[in-house]
């Protein structure tokens, strides 16, 4: 499956986790322990002034991929595997015009 293609907004990012554990040692030294075996990402990903039928294709396509992986091409042409964080938030703006959030985490394929 892949994450509907729409044009992505100027203000979405792309952030990279740590999933890194650092403690001070007994001794007074550092460790870093890491809890990951590739860098992961997320992402807040926007479209603005879609149709509400694109809007409804990002809705449906979380339905549809709750608990599943999919692949999203990001705008440096690089695609990750990802998966929703949470459900999308549409928003109306004028006229037949809508607005899609999304929080995607996920890894380079």
């Amino acid at each position: 499956m892949a994450y509907p293609t729409l044009p992505i907004d100027n203000d979405s990012r792309r952030q990279a986790v740590n999933l890194s554990a650092v403690n001070i040692t007994a001794s007074g030294g550092v460790r870093q322990r890491n809890f990951q075996a590739t860098e992961l990402f997320e992402f807040d990903v926007i479209h603005s002034l879609i149709t509400k039928a694109q809007a409804d294709s990002v809705y449906a396509d979380w339905q549809a991929n709750k608990t599943a992986e999919v692949n999203f091409d990001w705008v440096d042409g690089v695609t990750y595997v990802v998966r929703y964080k949470e459900p999308p938030h549409l928003t109306h703006q004028n006229g037949p015009w809508w607005k899609v959030e999304s929080k995607l985490i996920g890894r380079a394929l």
